[in-house]
């Protein structure tokens, strides 16, 4: 590996991106909702935001990813090409 090369377990600094950035995608995991309603969304309807199958969902997980790229974490190219073929497919 090289020196300034940078995994998820070996950042360096700053360590409260990392500790921010695992904190949200075990949210993302196990306190948003898996079930797809039986009706349209609705802002105002209980609990919208918790939705996983909302797109913002899936905007929050890619944009996390990128960040995590950013600050020099690996992170495969697949995993960033599927958030935006998702991304890309969300828009037609």
């Amino acid at each position: 590996m090289k020196i300034s090369e940078k995994t998820i377990d070996n950042i360096e600094q700053p360590l409260g991106i990392k500790e921010k950035i695992l904190n949200d995608f075990n949210e993302f995991r196990y306190k948003f909702i898996d079930d797809i309603p039986n009706e349209i969304l609705q802002p105002d309807m209980p609990n919208y935001h918790l939705y996983k199958c909302r797109m913002a969902f899936f905007g929050c997980i890619a944009s996390h990813l990128v960040r995590l790229r950013r600050e020099g974490i690996k992170i495969s190219d697949e995993a960033i090409k599927k958030c935006k073929e998702f991304s890309d497919f969300n828009k037609l």
